[in-house]
């Protein structure tokens, strides 16, 4: 579509698509001009399960002063030294992974589904950094309700959208849309804050994402409300995980499909680490043929497909040099 009409298209009334190297800098970034910022579309996030009153939630969701607040809270957790102290963790659950598909393959050249032994992986290592906890994915080799709950929340996700962009229609995608899943994702956010509450209880002196937040508990300028609390981890088990998975799937397909790529990609970490057990973050980070790899299945295979919608200000902003009225949807 906008390989045919350019940069800019019209993809409803009142929305518009960006594919302009600049555009997300301008719809997403501080303005520093006197028109404020451009703020989350209401129509397609949707209302926030854990929002109760006055109280924001997920961060996912949050104005701009709770998300700034919340972001300052949570940022150490994703910090080099925080995950220096989390590396250990990691590494375990990476050598289980590489143990599990030796298993699983050895015998008889078998066939694997790497997409469900990365999504294993990916919500074993959220699940213990988010809940504290092991959700034991690759100890079982399968998945465990409350991920299929996720899943199913995606479907939810979607249709979600429609009633929102047409209310008139908000009845009839109900009624088409099957009971299990409504049920899937109410079971989906219960489980989540009942494993927060848990989380919050237990006394542990292994680090994760909520060493962070309990640090700032009593502070009245930084302190995470429950349902923020509830909401971000929530957030934090979706975005740290299915789509990690899907990046790490559209590597594993470009590189198998170019094996000259995979090659060198082989040859050059072989070549800075003699052993398996000495790969460590802090040397992964710099290299700079495999962070072109991961940026180039980033670029082909995006774990978000869609923007997140912002809706421009009353007095209109400026946004690749085009003048946008008030009220119209950017994406």
């Amino acid at each position: 579509m906008h390989e045919k009409y350019g940069h800019i298209v019209r993809v409803r009334p009142n929305t518009l698509s960006f594919t302009h190297p600049r555009a997300f800098r301008d719809i997403y970034g501080h303005r520093t001009d006197d028109i404020p910022n451009l703020t989350k579309d209401p129509e397609f996030y949707g209302p926030d399960l854990f929002a109760k009153g006055n109280e924001t939630g997920s961060i996912f969701r949050a104005s701009d002063e709770d998300h700034a607040r919340q972001r300052r809270v949570l940022a150490p957790a994703f910090a080099e030294k925080a995950l220096k102290a989390q590396e250990p963790s990691l590494k375990e659950y990476v050598n289980l992974l590489i143990m599990r598909l030796a298993g699983k393959s050895g015998a008889g050249n078998k066939r694997v589904n790497l997409v469900d032994w990365y999504n294993f992986t990916t919500f074993d290592i959220m699940g213990d950094l988010t809940f504290g906890e092991p959700l034991d994915h690759l100890v079982n080799g399968d998945y465990s309700e409350w991920v299929r709950a996720v899943f199913s929340t995606f479907l939810f996700g979607a249709f979600a959208q429609v009633p929102r962009a047409f209310p008139i229609l908000n009845k009839l995608v109900l009624k088409a849309l099957p009971k299990t899943v409504q049920e899937k994702t109410r079971f989906y956010a219960q489980y989540s804050a009942e494993r927060v509450d848990r989380r919050l209880k237990m006394k542990t002196d292994r680090p994760d994402i909520w060493t962070a937040i309990l640090r700032h508990l009593n502070s009245k300028e930084k302190a995470m409300s429950i349902n923020e609390m509830h909401g971000t981890g929530l957030t934090l088990m979706v975005a740290g995980t299915e789509t990690i998975s899907t990046l790490l799937s559209g590597l594993t397909y470009l590189l198998t499909t170019h094996p000259t790529c995979l090659d060198r990609l082989v040859e050059d970490i072989r070549g800075t680490f003699p052993t398996r057990e000495s790969i460590n973050l802090k040397e992964l980070a710099p290299m700079r043929y495999l962070n072109a790899c991961i940026d180039e299945a980033l670029r082909m295979y995006p774990p978000v497909a869609t923007g997140m919608p912002r809706v421009v200000p009353l007095q209109g902003a400026t946004i690749c040099d085009e003048l946008i009225p008030g009220g119209v949807s950017q994406r």
